[in-house]
């Protein structure tokens, strides 16, 4: 049995993790991460038995028979020297490295300690190109002579706001961090390139001062035929595609939807050939659909294991990594192929093209150091009238230190201080650390009259939400209470029951009484305010509580999670009939609230709860009409009552618990809640906060929805005009 270690636990560590399970003859022995937190939280989900935060540690007293570095690609050469010098063969994320030299130094020391470097390039092991690989390696198609391949897909972290991503620092990191995936088939059809040339089109502007380009169109020359690659990060559709084309026929495989077809010549004439050759990809094509469709559903009924495309590609180069350290075999993805890669990856990323997008990110930088600079100074100017906001880098919190810049001394807790928005570059005092480090806290609240609580944390199960919700509220409280400072808390009104359409909501409507059957975030947010207000009675904690409603806006998102599920952005379910106006209001003047908040004197605040929901109250067919009418594209809008969208989920729930999963029976309260036919009284709020939200249909659709689509014909104009 082969003891294995992962070096980082991340995101794709818990994929790791599953595929070494499922893989008879490895077992996961260890994990390493510098964040101790992060790394107990992972063994304990896996039950790893050793945790470490150090490779000192885990060489000295927990030798692993291999080790998987899993880190950001920057740190990919430091790490996996320090284990191939100390004789563990390595397996690394892609990419190998940053750079031809980074990849040549691995080698060297591989080579030198005798041990095996591979690098995890699982799209070839992806089902629909290994069946690709298999019928060229067949000759079926002859000698290959040209690839070419579509890469359209989103780029969720984005739309998350993480800008802080390291694939985000500059534009030459995203082709570092996604094209692997695409020219490593490349590299394995065509050989290693000679020639190659790239041309950008289009500019994203980051609120961190980077632009990335909105397509990469890259075309090479390589020792076995000619390639061309279309590179589209961000995309809404998603589309990822690889066509072989030989000498005698062409091959053409659909990683999204793990599908594989095949052009080539019968022995009759044209009109029957042609017959034929679609008759024959109409049955592969419905083979490769119904398969893809069982193995979901078994796997969902625990009758199979898991067998997505995505997984199967991962274990499957796992596997043959470690087959190959055992037998001294060929891996595809040895060190030497995968110089190549980075070497593909490198000429893009260093192409002429790119230099008037890297000198924008350079500009970031050197403006982002002058704000750091500016920060220190400002840190020695604390003053009674000092605010402290937690969750800064987000929707509203970015709105609203952009306001509250100039008016009064502003502090931000933040995660770390690289990669962030415009917004925080200068005139702000940055605190590292979030609400889970109490030293962190401490260290903010000094000098501070007032602490805006806007950072949410998150997790998959209940007990992951409660600690990151509800006792980071509690933890907030604690240190306001500490420092003498008033806690504006931002709830949601999603705390509230809004399933009744004889109610009026008020300020005076307490949160939901059986919030335990409501869905997680919902949940967290009334319990958090009862934690608050039992701090308010039993320590002297001054608070006040702001709930806003559906909010929307610039740099927000069109297909808001308020107005109905969102299957795609073309598709909206809704949770109702969709005749219900809902409690729309746009992100500035959520901003606005909270300022007047921070402005109104402590006697008047404390203990006051006060619900922003906006005058344009749009029902969920409205703003369909609408979004279809600013953005010109095709958008369906869904009705279900609750009742309909809770069997639906129940025939969900039943699978998932007949497959081993524990999850909560879906609640018709919540599907109810969501319709929001309760109707809101916001009076209160407008007299005591002296606050005027948009109330002119027209601009309200220009700022919550048109803004959305403005913002990126503007930007597609400015780069025409530019060429």
């Amino acid at each position: 049995m082969s003891k294995l270690a992962l070096i980082g636990a991340g995101f794709i560590a818990h994929t790791h993790a599953e595929a070494i399970a499922s893989i008879p003859g490895l077992t996961l022995s260890a994990v390493c991460d510098v964040d101790s937190a992060r790394g107990r939280a992972f063994g304990d989900a896996w039950s790893v038995p050793v945790v470490v935060n150090s490779l000192d540690e885990l060489l000295s007293d927990h030798r692993p028979d291999a080790a998987h570095v899993l880190v950001p690609p920057h740190l990919h050469r430091r790490v996996a020297e320090t284990l191939l010098k100390a004789g563990v063969p390595v397996l690394l994320e892609k990419p190998m490295a940053l750079s031809v030299e980074d990849c040549d130094a691995l080698i060297d020391v591989a080579k030198k300690s005798g041990v095996r470097l591979g690098v995890n390039h699982n799209a070839l092991f992806h089902p629909s190109v290994s069946e690709m690989t298999k019928e060229i390696d067949a000759r079926r198609i002859g000698k290959v002579e040209h690839v070419s391949a579509s890469v359209s897909i989103p780029l969720r972290q984005l739309d998350a706001g993480q800008i802080g991503h390291w694939m985000f620092q500059e534009p030459g990191n995203l082709a570092m961090e996604l094209l692997p995936h695409t020219l490593s088939v490349v590299e394995r059809l065509l050989g290693p390139v000679e020639d190659l040339s790239v041309l950008l089109s289009g500019r994203r502007p980051l609120s961190s001062g980077v632009e990335l380009p909105r397509t990469w169109q890259v075309s090479l020359i390589c020792r076995s035929g000619t390639a061309q690659v279309f590179f589209q990060p961000g995309s809404e559709f998603e589309e990822w595609w690889v066509t072989v084309t030989g000498q005698d026929g062409s091959l053409r495989a659909d990683l999204t939807y793990d599908l594989f077809e095949w052009r080539g010549r019968t022995r009759w004439l044209p009109a029957l050939d042609q017959f034929l050759v679609g008759h024959r990809n109409g049955r592969l094509l419905k083979r490769f659909a119904r398969k893809g469709f069982l193995d979901y559903a078994f796997s969902k009924i625990g009758l199979k294991s898991r067998c997505d495309s995505f997984f199967v590609g991962m274990k499957e180069s796992i596997r043959a990594y470690h087959d190959a350290l055992k037998s001294g075999g060929p891996f595809p993805g040895d060190a030497e192929r995968a110089r190549e890669v980075v070497r593909m990856c490198e000429k893009v990323s260093q192409c002429p093209a790119i230099e008037s997008y890297k000198n924008g990110a350079v500009a970031a930088k050197e403006e982002k150091a002058e704000g750091a600079e500016s920060s220190r100074s400002m840190k020695q100017v604390k003053d009674e009238r000092r605010v402290l906001v937690t969750g800064a880098t987000g929707f509203i919190g970015g709105h609203l230190v952009e306001k509250l810049t100039g008016l009064r001394p502003v502090t931000a807790l933040v995660r770390r201080t690289s990669g962030l928005p415009g917004w925080l570059d200068s005139g702000i005092d940055l605190v590292n650390g979030d609400i889970a480090d109490e030293a962190a806290l401490q260290e903010a609240v000094k000098g501070v009259e007032t602490v805006v609580h806007l950072a949410t944390g998150g997790g998959n199960s209940w007990s992951e939400i409660e600690e990151s919700m509800v006792g980071g509220a509690v933890r907030v409280g604690r240190a306001a209470i500490q420092s003498g400072a008033h806690l504006i808390y931002a709830s949601s009104i999603a705390a509230l029951y809004l399933g009744d359409d004889r109610e009026v909501i008020t300020e005076e409507t307490p949160c939901d009484p059986s919030s335990e059957k409501r869905a997680l975030y919902a949940r967290a947010k009334a319990l958090a305010e009862k934690k608050l207000f039992q701090l308010v009675d039993q320590e002297g904690l001054s608070l006040t509580v702001i709930r806003p409603g559906v909010v929307v806006g610039r740099r927000g998102s069109a297909y808001h999670s308020g107005v109905g599920y969102w299957i795609n952005s073309q598709h909206c379910l809704g949770f109702s009939s969709g005749k219900h106006p809902l409690a729309f209001v746009l992100v500035e003047d959520v901003a606005d609230a909270f300022i007047q908040a921070i402005e109104l004197p402590r006697k008047e605040a404390m203990s006051k709860i006060f619900n922003l929901v906006g005058d344009v109250r749009l029902t969920s067919r409205e703003y369909i009409d609408e979004l279809v009418r600013v953005s010109g594209r095709p958008v369906s809008f869904h009705p279900h009552s609750p009742f309909g969208l809770q069997l639906v989920d129940s025939a969900k729930w039943m699978i998932k618990r007949v497959g081993g999963q524990k999850v909560p029976f879906p609640s018709l309260r919540d599907f109810k809640s969501r319709g929001m036919p309760a109707r809101f009284d916001c009076s209160h709020t407008l007299q005591t906060l002296k606050w005027s939200p948009v109330s002119d249909r027209d601009e309200f659709i220009k700022r919550a929805l048109a803004v959305h689509f403005q913002e990126a014909r503007e930007v597609l104009d400015a780069s025409r005009t530019a060429s």
